[in-house]
């Protein structure tokens, strides 16, 4: 009696599996011409690389970068500053000085 089930529970383990779906590919990818087959595959390696790029462009679109904590910025103006007078700032380089120098003392 005990020879039995474990007669059938080997039987069971040793079986070939497969999983349904993937074995009906399996059938119909064998059923096919070697051109179909060539083309196929080329659509296969084409739907492959497009989504690997349509992912990479996904996630270029959403992540953003963030700059590291500490370092410096340099900014840089066209032309030489002549006042830095606010009142007397006639031209975009001295505007643009003395908004720099001038902007903590102009927030209310």
């Amino acid at each position: 009696m005990k020879s039995g089930r474990l007669s059938r529970f080997l039987e069971i383990i040793q079986a070939p599996r497969s999983i349904a779906p993937l074995a009906k590919i399996s059938g119909h990818i064998r059923s096919l011409s070697p051109g179909d087959k060539l083309i196929a595959g080329i659509l296969g390696v084409l739907v492959l690389v497009t989504s690997i790029a349509a992912v990479f462009v996904f996630t270029r679109s959403l992540l953003v970068e963030v700059p590291a904590h500490g370092g410096s910025l340099t900014e840089g103006a066209v032309g030489s500053p002549r006042f830095v007078n606010p009142l007397l700032a006639l031209t975009d380089a001295d505007r643009d000085l003395t908004a720099i120098t001038f902007s903590g003392l102009m927030v209310i």
